[in-house]
């Protein structure tokens, strides 16, 4: 009697979970150089002072979950994308949140271990789209491409691939964009949320990187960990929008 009493229970409780309204949290991304609008091919400046033009920026977030004003936290389940400058649809997207009142947003920038290790991938981790070297190495979390007239490589080239999951050259890094107020998801109030993500934060963060003196990296390892901990601080939010 005891245990049908603690099935009941248990069978009760994940009936209000499966219950539990769903809500659509859009994301929007906009890349920015500084205060302007990222566009490619155009002239920028670095914060050292070296000139670049960019033909590539893109990069994978994942692992998506949403932190409420009780302070629980809850991950989406299978949120994997790949956001291309390139591609104006890839920084649009949306995910399905549970009701409550949202404080935060968290994000990883890259892909975990777990699916470094996982084989051919399909959807936004299909090798199809070049984010992948080999099952030793796993996905490239991050690209940023472009020229320089300062770099010493090959036809001026700068080629920063950033990525690796193993102790001592983990690449992955979270995000976490607070709300400042709780937002009040519930099924009559949908949101988009806003952010911008300045590519020079790629050049200054943690520490500064020189296209003169590191034009490239395209394995993991020291030069990568120091980009990442420097673009982990390249998103900002710019506003939310209730729909």
């Amino acid at each position: 009697m005891v245990l049908g009493g603690m099935l009941l229970t248990t069978l009760s409780a994940c009936e209000k979970e499966e219950a539990q309204p769903l809500v659509s949290l859009g994301i929007s991304i906009e890349h920015k150089v500084g205060e302007d609008a990222l566009i490619l091919g155009e002239p920028l400046l670095t914060p050292l002072g070296e000139p670049l033009r960019l033909q590539v920026v893109k990069y994978y977030l994942s692992n998506f979950s949403v932190v409420y004003s009780d302070g629980s936290e809850r991950k989406i389940d299978d949120t994997y994308f790949l956001v291309d400058q390139a591609n104006v649809g890839s920084r649009n997207f949306s995910l399905q949140i549970p009701a409550g009142n949202v404080q935060s947003l968290k994000f990883w920038i890259g892909v975990d271990s777990a699916r470094n290790v996982s084989g051919v991938q399909t959807g936004a981790l299909d090798p199809v789209y070049g984010m992948f070297w080999t099952w030793n190495s796993g996905y490239i979390f991050a690209k940023l491409e472009g020229r320089s007239t300062v770099s010493p490589a090959p036809l001026q080239a700068v080629t920063y691939h950033i990525g690796g999951f193993r102790t001592g050259q983990n690449a992955l890094r979270q995000v976490t964009i607070p709300f400042g107020s709780a937002l009040p998801a519930s099924g009559s109030n949908n949101f988009i949320v806003y952010l911008n993500a300045d590519v020079l934060k790629w050049f200054r963060g943690a520490t500064d990187v020189s296209i003169a003196t590191d034009p490239a990296t395209m394995e993991p390892g020291p030069l990568a960990v120091r980009i990442a901990n420097n673009y982990a601080q390249m998103f900002t939010l710019k506003e939310v929008k209730v729909q």
